[in-house]
């Protein structure tokens, strides 16, 4: 069993007519396409997951409202145990997802409820053999003693652990005290830019597996004196949200089993591939 924790949203994936332009002026109408469901890094991961016919929970905090129901509903769909602490007065966190005609996309998050997320409730909904986080809620002061601590409490009970670095502006920001996470985990995700703003901090230790996701040009992976490449999969790109997540979830669901590292990565972006072709960071159904 796998267990997943990060933030829980629920996505506005905005399709645009056209290559949307950095300094975007806000005026006037852009014709586009408009999708709802579920969002977030971690519950993309865990989707992906369930959908390779892995046990996983999905921890994380929700508001005491209708998209928390709805996120609940949806995760169980697709096969995710949802361990979600309703926060009272609180809203579900939304990202609004902007992709334009390339499969490129920005993302404006407001995060909600997942701000309350608490340790506690992190360390006695925890299960299984492995722990992937979501480092978005370490980047946030709220939460980042919860991430810790949790962490920490895998490690004891034995529980191998990744980590997703998911932002390369938080881990410029946050990369001082961000190394001595590090150190304490197996296997790290991290797309170019995230590692090109990591890589002169620090030196993973020879145990850990480390993974730089690049897109179109595939992934490069390296543990202690062993590393590698692996190319990805040729598709027409659609969109680009949650291909990382469903790498990290092909990757995982090989590893754990086991399976060589190399193996794990080729896993990784086979289905990486598959999020790529279809809208959103979730897979339609449990296959």
């Amino acid at each position: 069993m796998f267990t997943v924790i990060g933030d829980i949203a629920r996505d506005v994936n905005v399709q645009v007519a056209g290559v949307l332009p950095h300094d975007l002026v806000m005026a006037g109408d852009t014709p586009a396409r408009i999708h709802t469901g579920l969002g977030g890094s971690a519950t993309a991961t865990a989707a992906w997951l369930a959908f390779r016919g892995s046990s996983v929970r999905l921890i994380g905090a929700r508001g005491d409202d209708q998209a928390g129901t709805a996120a609940e509903l949806d995760l169980r769909v697709l096969g995710v145990d949802p361990r979600l602490q309703v926060v009272s007065g609180a809203q579900t966190g939304t990202v609004v997802v902007l992709v334009d005609s390339t499969g490129e996309r920005s993302m404006l998050p407001d995060p909600g409820a997942n701000v309350a997320l608490s340790a506690s409730w992190c360390q006695a909904e925890m299960a299984g053999q492995h722990l992937h986080v979501s480092a978005y809620p370490w980047f946030r002061e709220t939460t980042r003693h919860t991430i810790e601590c949790t962490i920490e409490s895998a490690r004891a009970r034995g529980m191998t652990v990744s980590i997703d670095l998911n932002s390369h502006s938080l881990v410029h920001e946050y990369v001082i005290p961000l190394v001595g996470l590090l150190d304490l985990v197996d296997v790290v995700f991290a797309n170019t830019d995230e590692w090109r703003a990591l890589k002169d901090q620090w030196s993973p230790p020879s145990d850990c597996f480390v993974v730089v996701k690049r897109g179109a040009a595939g992934a490069q992976w390296s543990t202690g004196d062993h590393s590698g490449s692996s190319p990805a999969l040729p598709v027409t790109l659609v969109d680009s949200t949650g291909t990382g997540d469903a790498f990290a979830a092909g990757f995982l669901s090989t590893w754990v089993a086991g399976g060589a590292g190399a193996d794990a990565v080729a896993a990784g972006n086979e289905l990486a591939a598959v999020c790529a072709t279809r809208v959103g960071p979730v897979p339609e159904h449990r296959a």
